[in-house]
């Protein structure tokens, strides 16, 4: 997965995805947001297994289609630090999701998207 998102619209989409993840969840995979990169959009879902949040961010850059798990709140406070109206670079090598922004670089740890818990029939 490889896509650039502008540095505003990742985080307002963020913004909306703290209010529906637990803060002190007992399976890791909650405190995490589902990014699903593909045909020149990203899908960011969150969920806390009540309450489902889907966001997709149109006309964003797509390099390689692909979807993911990281946690939320770290990268929210990431996103948020970046400069506003830049663009954001993210690579996703073996559950390391590599972001970049002018000269900052952070690598996040993921978890596979297949358990995330939710799926197309929801």
């Amino acid at each position: 997965m490889k896509f650039n998102v502008n540095q505003q619209d990742l985080q307002q989409a963020l913004n909306y995805c703290q209010g529906v993840i637990e803060k002190r969840s007992t399976l890791p995979i909650l405190s995490n947001i589902l990014l699903e990169a593909q045909n020149s959009k990203l899908t960011i879902t969150a969920t806390d297994l009540d309450l489902i949040f889907i966001h997709q961010l149109d006309n964003i850059e797509v390099l390689e289609e692909g979807k993911t798990t990281t946690v939320s709140s770290t990268m929210y406070d990431i996103v948020r630090k970046f400069s506003s109206g830049k663009k954001i670079n993210f690579t996703l090598n073996d559950l390391r999701l590599h972001l970049e922004s002018e000269k900052s670089i952070f690598n996040l740890n993921c978890i596979s998207a297949s358990e995330f818990p939710i799926t197309n029939e929801n």
